[in-house]
């Protein structure tokens, strides 16, 4: 079957690249909803690329994954096998999770001179892969109601991505000047982020 891991649904800490220049995936935009299907490996490339650009948040689904977050990341994916003679309605899928953007929260007033995370965002993208398939299938409503310029988002406080990666290097025994060293930007890095 497909091999897929908790690290390929939920980034591992080990795998997240500050300092990489993070684009959406290209996909066609011309609707508000774009389902696709994909084999595990392009699920994959297709999946780090796009949580690793907008910063996905998990949601809850009471169903039999919502604690496989807490597990290794190199735990395989759960996978479903067909027993003759079972009574009820087979089951669909192996797995499903559901993420949103991280700004879909209601907007609220603050204190300090920056705006809202929340925005309503009504970005959601579900992943489910069909027992019996090597594949993944993608349900993606990708329009963002804000702004998803650099700018805007240096104005934000730290994603899920970079706070589990400051405590990882901080768990390797860094300090504060030492992780700042890592994310410092050689010449190529700053050339390629002012031609943009």
């Amino acid at each position: 079957m497909s091999g897929l891991k908790v690290k390929d649904i939920f980034i591992d800490p080990n795998d997240f690249k500050p300092r990489d220049l993070a684009v959406p995936f290209s996909f066609p935009r011309d609707q508000e909803r774009w389902m696709v299907r994909f084999t595990p490996e392009d699920f994959k490339t297709f999946w780090f690329q796009e949580q690793t650009a907008i910063q996905f948040v998990p949601c809850s689904e009471q169903g039999p994954n919502r604690n496989i977050r807490n597990q290794s990341g190199d735990t395989l994916l759960p996978f479903y096998i067909t027993v003759p003679g079972n009574k009820g309605r087979p089951k669909t899928y192996d797995w499903s999770f559901r993420f949103q953007c991280r700004r879909h929260g209601s907007p609220r007033t603050l204190a300090i001179n920056r705006p809202s995370i929340g925005t309503g965002c009504p970005v959601e993208i579900r992943l489910k892969k069909p027992v019996g398939m090597d594949a993944v299938l993608v349900d993606y409503r990708w329009q963002h109601n804000h702004d998803l310029s650099a700018k805007t988002l240096s104005n934000m406080p730290m994603g899920a991505n970079e706070r589990n990666w400051i405590k990882l290097k901080v768990a390797e025994g860094n300090d504060w000047k030492g992780i700042r060293a890592l994310l410092r930007m050689d010449d190529d890095s700053m050339t390629e982020v002012l031609f943009l």
